[in-house]
């Protein structure tokens, strides 16, 4: 018991402080500390500068995609207007071509009509931003602004009951998306 009572008091005992065994940090070691703090935030401050840059590239590739997109879309949409309206499948999209031959054109986004004379329209194939919308056809429109889009589509006849579409659109220099789809006459 006796035993037990000094070890208890041994460990109650306030302890003394060695500076000799108890070092703190040494001026290396916070050199190295606050270089390495100073080279994470220099690499996150360069990852935030270098997105800021980017960022209107990137939105202005995700528009050409979607209008590259949206060129595909809406020769579907004259296919399936031409269903509702009992014409034939191919009615105005490639009726006049035979297998293997191609047209260039246009189609404006609230329109169901493919027009090869997009070069008469008041901005050709260039594309403007209209209350929102990017057209081809500004006629009419309320306030227009230039973009650096322009938009072509080619059809190509590759048999009685298919049609190859591609969508190109140019959005700069080095910057070009196309998009290339086949529609059928499943019906």
């Amino acid at each position: 018991m006796k035993n037990l009572k000094s070890k208890i008091d041994k460990n109650l005992k306030p302890k003394t402080c060695n500076l000799k065994t108890n070092k703190g940090f040494t001026l290396i070691e916070v050199l190295v500390a606050v270089t390495i703090l100073t080279v994470g935030v220099t690499a996150s401050v360069g990852a935030i500068v270098n997105s800021t840059k980017l960022a209107p590239e990137v939105k202005k590739r995700l528009i050409a995609a979607q209008l590259a997109q949206e060129g595909i879309e809406l020769v579907r949409n004259i296919r399936d207007i031409n269903w509702i309206d009992g014409n034939v499948w191919d009615f105005g999209i490639t009726d006049d071509l035979s297998t293997g031959q191609s047209k260039v054109g246009c189609i404006q986004y609230n329109d169901s009509v493919f027009d090869v004379n997009c070069s008469s329209l008041s901005s050709g194939y260039s594309i403007k931003l209209s209350d929102g919308y990017y057209v081809h056809n500004t006629a009419g429109a309320g306030s227009v602004a230039n973009t650096d889009f322009t938009r072509t589509i080619t059809l190509q006849k590759t048999s009685v009951d298919s049609i190859t579409v591609q969508s190109d659109v140019i959005c700069g220099v080095n910057c070009d998306i196309s998009v290339k789809g086949y529609l059928f006459n499943w019906k």
